[in-house]
Formats: C-alpha cells, structure tokens, sequence
C-alpha cells in the first residue's frame, strides 16, 4: 500500500468499525503497521465536536479542527504506520454544522481544506452506502 490513511466513512450502522477492524486486522496480517483510531477512542487525534462548543463562531472552529488534522498529519507522515481513522472525515466534520445550520458552502470548504491537509498522506476513502 503506497498511502498512509485509510479513512472510513458511513451513515451510523452501515458498518464502519467493523470494516476498518478488518483493514486495521489484514494490513498487520500482511507485514505492514496499521493503527485504527476508532470512532469513540478518547483521546482522538482528529475529534472536532468537543471544539463546536467552545469556539467562539464557524471560523474559530474550523481553524480548531484544521490544527488538529494538520498535527496528525505531520505526525502521520513522519512515523511507519498506516491509519485507519473512522467517521472524522466526513461525519464528524459534517454532522455537527448541519445542526448548527451553518452555510453549506462554508462546510464544503471546511471539508476540502482537511482534504487537503491529508494529501501527502495519499489518503484512500472508503465510503459505505446506505440504500435505505
């Protein structure tokens, strides 16, 4: 595997953490170090909704959450492991500001500049749909 981020995203109950058990499970199977950052761990690297609350408005916030992908990005690059990380991508990212009704234009580029941020990371998204 040439990237270093697996991101696994979903709809509650499509069967994310199970999925990225499994890649987390056959990535060490076949020699290589792979860590699962689950979607609830405490601490996690990536978690953004404790930051909604604290931040003053939309760009205290995402400047917040930015930090946050950018450190574990840096660190990401330097180690040799491969991450596994589950819901923060999209779900954690999106979910919370939707409920805050902030501008979907503005969400869009919240979730671009984190995309970004994880490019050299040559990060692979794996998302689980939902038909009902």
């Amino acid at each position: 595997m040439d990237g270093k981020l697996i991101l696994v995203e979903g709809l509650p109950g499509s069967g994310k953490s199970s999925l990225a058990q499994f890649l987390c499970d056959q990535l060490q199977r076949n020699g290589h170090k792979a860590r699962w950052y689950y979607e609830d761990e405490t601490p996690h690297p990536v978690a953004a909704t404790q930051e909604l609350g604290a931040a003053a408005d939309f760009q205290a916030y995402s400047r917040a959450v930015r930090r946050q992908w950018r450190r574990f990005a840096q660190r990401t690059a330097r180690g040799r492991e491969i991450a596994i990380v589950e819901s923060h991508f999209l779900q954690d990212a999106i979910g919370p500001l939707l409920l805050k009704d902030v501008d979907p234009g503005l969400i869009v580029a919240h979730v671009k500049a984190i995309a970004k941020l994880c490019l050299p990371l040559e990060p692979a998204l794996v998302y689980l749909h939902q038909l009902d």
